[in-house]
């Protein structure tokens, strides 16, 4: 779908173009997972967890080939962020409170 969207805003098929997006969705997967880690503890473990993988070979793999695996790994990526960045508002509640919602939160995922 990506491909056949960049095709007709170009007007023909380029492989430079047809890739852009899957390169921009790696690259910005890599600064989400930095931003992530470093969230949860510090600069170092943030950008030895990001050169890592961004070293990965099925990563680059990913964000070489026009499918759509580079795009779940970034949503993926942003989704754990926001969760973790709700989870993390919770602490200022009661325990109590917050296990409540996190079980009730849990059945309609199950």
């Amino acid at each position: 779908m990506i491909a056949w969207l960049v095709e007709k805003a170009t007007g023909g098929y380029n492989e430079a173009y047809l890739r852009l997006p899957f390169a921009l969705a790696g690259t910005i997967a890599v600064l989400v997972l930095f931003w992530l880690v470093y969230l949860m503890f510090d600069y170092y473990t943030a950008l030895f967890a990001a050169t890592l993988f961004s070293l990965n070979g099925f990563f680059i793999a990913f964000s070489r080939t026009l499918q759509y695996q580079s795009f779940v790994i970034l949503l993926g990526l942003i989704s754990v962020t926001f969760a973790y960045l709700y989870y993390d508002s919770f602490k200022e509640l009661d325990s109590t409170l917050n296990t409540n919602i996190l079980n009730f939160t849990k059945l309609f995922v199950l």
